[in-house]
């Protein structure tokens, strides 16, 4: 799916969105957003805030939390498909948990499309969750996140 060298996250994120044909958000382990793909104007709210927020709303956070998809995220290694938690805004996923052996780091989440995903593309994404990792150690996103924030308040 990716081959290529990426120079951020933004740039993996949005990698990601094209071959997914999906929105896609890349966050660390306590839900702040390091990056993100462009999106559509029917975009859920949950993502909206987000991306205002520059991180998940607790809502979103407390309501994954309570129906134990961040538990089943961090158990496993495949993309976990999630329905819908329209109470907070949040419209059907794909997410997988990004891992160094068996440390989160963070996560990778795509809108679900009006056609599902293919096995090839669970499959794909599953390789993808291990770039983040490779390519920008946890002190370089969190670095090259305060800078981007730095610059985005000017």
């Amino acid at each position: 799916m990716l081959e290529a060298t990426y120079h951020s996250l933004e740039d993996l994120a949005e990698a990601i969105g094209v071959a997914l044909s999906a929105p896609i958000t890349i966050e660390d382990r306590n839900h702040r957003l390091l990056a993100y793909s462009t999106h559509t104007a029917d975009t859920d709210p949950a993502r909206i805030a987000t991306i205002i927020g520059r991180r998940v709303p607790e809502s979103v956070i407390d309501q994954l939390w309570k129906d134990e998809v961040i538990q089943n995220l961090a158990a496993q290694d495949e993309p976990l498909i999630i329905s819908a938690r329209t109470g907070v805004g949040l419209n059907d996923r794909v997410a997988i948990a990004i891992k160094q052996d068996t440390e989160i780091l963070g996560y990778i989440w795509s809108i679900a499309r009006s056609t599902p995903f293919s096995e090839t593309e669970l499959s794909d994404l599953k390789k993808e969750r291990c770039l983040p990792s490779a390519s920008c150690s946890r002190s370089t996103c969190k670095r090259n996140a305060r800078k981007k924030k730095r610059n985005n308040s000017f």
